[in-house]
């Protein structure tokens, strides 16, 4: 009899041991099926400017939550939503608007990109400068588009935000594109050409990470141009905000610029497809919120960035659960790739251990009714 119980005890043992086994190779498996990629994609726009700097901190973000971020530098805002949208790249940075806005030259429609892109948030607002030759101030500084007619004029290159908000601002305007001569140029191939007296003015919508916004602001013999009516465009267009460059502000020594210049913003946005990874757009909106915080800001505004507010796209569900829930326990103290899988257990493991446990516990009943049966056959 005792060598029985020994038996029963030996297989007891095995029967537990390859049950505990499976369930942890099982959760193994959930683990790495669970988990949200390690590599992702995101489109910059042009190389140096002030989207592409941006992207560079998120990168560094990324690298240390274990997630490899690549560029892809853009010519701008449409093409890098058609690359979203084809899915060549996971997500980028475009203008507010930029969708909407009218450019012949875009390659996806409003209708198109409302069905897949969606926004996971402004991160920042991006001025729209307007640089000129000072030369050109033969009656004054120039003050209004409509003096920019008769000019050679860079609007950026056709797939850009840039040249997207420039001809939205000179159609509201009253400012015909055939009343000057449209120049094709990129952000530092316009600026060449602005110094070099090649062209007359140039519109460059960045920021001031941007290399050439803060060679341009520097640069002797070009000026910005302040737009008097900024206050009422922003006033009847929702997208655009007001914003002043301070007298001096951005070199008082030299007294730059000589006056409070007006000028215009645009909310740059995050976006990307609805169907992307919700861990790994989560981790981009936490890359945006760690980035407000070493990124130079020149214009005061009492909006806190990341922000859903007058986006032209859909806003992820991702989104509306972060700012209403924040960051959950477990991302506050916890890596990504170790948090992200931790956070998607409970719903599959949970259901999985309410069938499992009466398995495990009837265990051993079970085993002992089988040998109760296979020994009453005997007697």
């Amino acid at each position: 009899m005792a060598r029985n119980d020994a038996s029963s005890h030996r297989w007891r043992t095995i029967l537990v041991f390859a049950i505990t086994t499976a369930v942890v190779l099982l959760l193994a498996w959930l683990g790495f099926r669970l988990g949200p990629p390690t590599a992702m994609r995101l489109a910059t726009g042009p190389e140096g400017e002030h989207e592409y700097q941006t992207a560079l901190i998120y990168k560094q973000y990324m690298q240390e939550q274990g997630v490899d971020l690549e560029l892809v530098p853009t010519a701008g805002s449409l093409e890098t939503m058609a690359l979203v949208q084809s899915g060549e790249v996971d997500a980028g940075f475009i203008l507010n608007d930029a969708n909407v806005e009218l450019d012949a030259s875009r390659q996806i429609s409003e209708s198109e990109s409302s069905e897949s892109l969606v926004a996971l948030a402004a991160v920042t607002h991006i001025p729209i400068w307007v640089f000129y030759r000072s030369e050109l101030e033969t009656d004054g500084p120039l003050d209004e588009l409509a003096d920019l007619q008769g000019l050679r004029v860079s609007l950026d290159e056709p797939q850009s935000g840039t040249r997207a908000a420039a001809r939205f601002l000179l159609s509201y305007a009253g400012v015909a594109e055939d009343s000057f001569e449209v120049v094709d140029a990129s952000p530092s191939q316009s600026a060449e050409l602005l110094y070099a007296g090649e062209i007359d003015a140039m519109f460059l919508a960045s920021g001031v990470l941007s290399q050439n916004v803060r060679d341009l602001l520097l640069a002797p013999g070009v000026e910005i141009l302040n737009l008097r009516l900024a206050a009422s465009y922003a006033r009847m267009v929702s997208h655009l905000r007001h914003v002043d460059v301070l007298e001096g502000s951005i070199r008082v020594a030299e007294h730059k610029p000589p006056e409070v210049k007006n000028l215009l913003t645009v909310a740059s946005l995050l976006i990307t497809r609805a169907a992307f990874h919700p861990d790994l757009q989560l981790l981009l909106l936490r890359a945006a919120t760690a980035a407000q915080n070493t990124t130079i800001d020149i214009f005061s505004s009492k909006e806190v960035f990341p922000s859903v507010e007058g986006l032209s796209l859909p806003v992820s569900p991702v989104t509306a659960r972060f700012i209403a829930e924040g960051q959950t326990m477990l991302q506050r103290y916890l890596p990504f790739w170790i948090a992200s899988p931790l956070e998607r257990f409970y719903l599959v493991v949970l259901p999985i251990a309410l069938l499992l446990f009466p398995l495990v516990r009837g265990t051993p009943t079970l085993y002992s009714f089988a040998m109760l049966r296979r020994i009453n056959v005997w007697y």
